[in-house]
């Protein structure tokens, strides 16, 4: 006999694409709702420092789920959405459980207050914020919001997933819970064939950040250049934090400003197109709680050159699916210039490169998993609720 369709509510600050592994929730939800369960988001219009371009307090149908977008007010670092905690109210036991995303962030601390009061369970997921990396700014703070509220909203939760081995490590390491690792999933799109790849392309997708190693890449195109002379780099990726001028300035100051574009942040068919016409991704990143652009390229076939900061580098390594180098300049030059200048290689890292993503992250198993996860938060007694500040002032100050 099968089991019966889950009601499931995912809150989170943000579906902005400029936000990376976040974003990604709604392909989750897609394929929740392609087995049979009846999805809902909540979420806010932040999307850096400006707001999307949508309906306010009205649900919208998005990859088969219902999307309610809330107007996010000042202080907008946390999120700070007013509107979403009467709707919370109102709405939360209409569902089995929540999914709640993210830390240090208002939509978390009303969700997972008002699914406490309410005796909904939920599943907390902190994408990345309990990472070594990610504590280490502002560490003061964090670890105070800590003591006050996230430590106990993730105690609370039915269930706490990561998306990595080494997110949980860092986790456990400072005193969180053990939780669940299950990945992000990744879409397998048809691969294109190897003619379509541009020779020389080396392409780098993500947010323009200091932990993304972006300037060791740029430092490495000189030494590429010299063994590929086609070679040119392609950097896609929002840039908050006005890293772009600085790199800019650096090629130039490298002779290889020409070999240099900048395109901003791209999404969609744009970025499915860039992926599939890359002859290599380099991902340099000094940490990150997952590596979604990595699975993405190698989705299509496209080999891949990471650091020991992308927590999936064992798994590179050992099924041969890309090359795994120290984040250096010269070993990051020399793992590109071995891609560039052998197509056999390049070709067997590819295909090995999708079927580790078919056979691990494919959007099919990892819905499958969570799902498991949601029906055995259902079956966790939470803990009682105690006593806490009333919800209409719960403190916003968010940190990243």
């Amino acid at each position: 006999m099968s089991e019966r369709p889950l009601s499931i509510l995912h809150v989170i600050a943000s579906l902005a694409p400029r936000y990376g592994g976040p974003a990604k929730v709604a392909e989750l939800c897609e394929s929740l709702a392609e087995r049979g369960n009846r999805v809902e988001i909540a979420a806010t219009t932040i999307d850096g420092p400006f707001d999307l371009d949508v309906p306010i307090g009205v649900p919208i149908e998005q990859r088969g789920c219902a999307v309610t977008h809330f107007q996010v007010r000042r202080p907008r670092t946390p999120a700070t959405a007013p509107g979403l905690v009467p709707w919370l109210r109102k709405r939360v036991c209409d569902f089995d459980v929540l999914h709640v995303h993210g830390l240090y962030l208002f939509p978390t601390l009303a969700s997972t207050f008002v699914a406490r009061r309410s005796q909904v369970p939920y599943v907390h997921q902190p994408h990345g914020a309990l990472t070594t990396y990610h504590r280490a700014h502002h560490p003061a703070r964090k670890a105070l919001y800590e003591t006050l509220f996230e430590r106990r909203n993730l105690r609370c939760a039915a269930a706490v997933r990561y998306d990595s081995e080494q997110e949980r490590d860092d986790a456990l390491a400072r005193g969180f819970p053990e939780g669940v690792v299950i990945p992000p999933g990744t879409p397998t799109p048809p691969p294109r064939p190897r003619e379509a790849r541009v020779p020389g392309r080396i392409a780098f997708l993500g947010r323009l950040s200091a932990k993304k190693g972006v300037d060791v890449l740029l430092e490495a195109l000189p030494l590429v250049v010299l063994a590929a002379p086609a070679a040119h780099l392609l950097v896609a990726g929002p840039d908050d934090e006005g890293i772009g001028e600085q790199l800019r300035e650096r090629a130039r100051a490298l002779g290889v400003s020409d070999r240099l574009t900048l395109l901003g942040l791209v999404t969609g068919q744009e970025k499915v197109d860039l992926l599939c016409t890359a002859s290599v991704v380099a991902a340099p990143s000094i940490a990150e709680s997952f590596g979604a652009t990595v699975t993405e390229a190698m989705a299509v076939e496209t080999p891949v050159v990471v650091t020991r900061g992308i927590p999936i580098h064992e798994q590179v390594d050992r099924r041969s699916a890309g090359l795994v180098v120290d984040r250096t300049p010269r070993a990051m030059a020399a793992g590109i210039q071995r891609i560039l200048g052998d197509e056999a290689l390049a070709a067997r890292l590819g295909e090995n490169g999708r079927l580790l993503v078919e056979s691990e992250y494919s959007w099919a198993e990892v819905a499958r998993r969570v799902e498991e996860l949601y029906r055995d938060a259902l079956n966790r007694r939470l803990p009682l609720p105690a006593r806490h500040t009333r919800i209409e002032s719960l403190p916003g100050q968010g940190m990243t």
